[in-house]
């Protein structure tokens, strides 16, 4: 059953009876999608249609006819905080001073704390020549000091038990 669409609630799934403003034919579609599909351009396309529309579309909000190609969205794309559209960027100075003061910070702890997505963070430290290993093998050295003594586990009486045992049960 077709519904007039001025009598439906924006988020009504009810099909509405629609003609292409593109080719002329008539098709039918949930009104939700005709509403949402009118945020840039207020059109109607029928499945052949769609391209023209969505590249009509994107010349009018980006410029290009593929969004992509517009240096604004590459730029956002590829260095944003977990994807909300805020460009990691702005975040740079309190990314290096959370870092510079201390040596054993880890990435989790800096994107946790600048709630950014670890591997955008990740990505980003990289590109400014920053560990992000986090010193990790110092930290086990100082933990197997801690535990044995030793900085190696292999170097205390029972680690050198444990390699012994392991070569004779192969």
């Amino acid at each position: 059953m077709l519904k007039s669409p001025t009598n439906l609630t924006k988020g009504s799934l009810r099909l509405v009876e629609c003609i292409c403003d593109y080719c002329g034919e008539k098709f039918k579609i949930p009104n939700r999608n005709r509403v949402n599909s009118y945020k840039i351009i207020e059109k109607d396309a029928c499945k052949n249609c769609r391209s023209k529309k969505r590249k009509e579309s994107s010349l009018k909000k980006y410029g290009t006819n593929i969004p992509s190609q517009s240096s604004e969205v590459r730029e956002k794309s590829s260095l944003t905080k977990g994807g909300s559209g805020i460009c990691i960027e702005k975040y740079k100075d309190e990314i290096l001073e959370l870092y510079n003061s201390d040596s054993n910070i880890s990435v989790s702890y800096i994107a946790e704390k600048l709630n950014i997505s670890r591997s955008v963070l990740r990505t980003y430290m990289i590109k400014l020549n920053l560990d992000v290993t986090g010193n990790w093998k110092e930290k086990v050295k100082r933990t197997t000091k801690e535990k044995y003594g030793v900085e190696h586990f292999l170097q205390c009486e029972e680690g050198q038990v444990k390699l012994k045992k392991s070569m004779k049960d192969k």
